[in-house]
């Protein structure tokens, strides 16, 4: 199934794929593996669950992101460059198609 645009600038008709489309929207899939993993952590068990409410937080995926960050930044950082390098390749490679 095509999808039959209009470039405004050149006049050009050019066809775009709606295949195209649901694939970057099947990118969205990476951030159930980043919930998982950060489900993994001790940030997201019982016991820190308790100690947030002790002190008026939530024990949340950004409270878990916080700490981790805290504990190793330069790791996370490292982690997040390379996938989100790989990610928006994939995402610029589909696009361009």
């Amino acid at each position: 199934m095509t999808i039959q645009t209009r470039d405004i600038y050149d006049k050009f008709s050019f066809e775009f794929k709606l295949n195209y489309v649901i694939v970057l929207l099947g990118f969205l899939r990476l951030f159930v593996v980043v919930r998982f993993f950060l489900l993994r952590t001790d940030y997201m068990s019982p016991r820190a669950s308790r100690n947030c409410r002790m002190y008026g937080c939530k024990a949340n995926y950004l409270f878990a992101i916080k700490c981790l960050f805290k504990d190793s930044p330069m790791m996370l950082m490292g982690i997040v460059f390379f996938v989100s390098v790989v990610f928006f390749a994939f995402g610029l490679r589909a696009a361009e198609r």
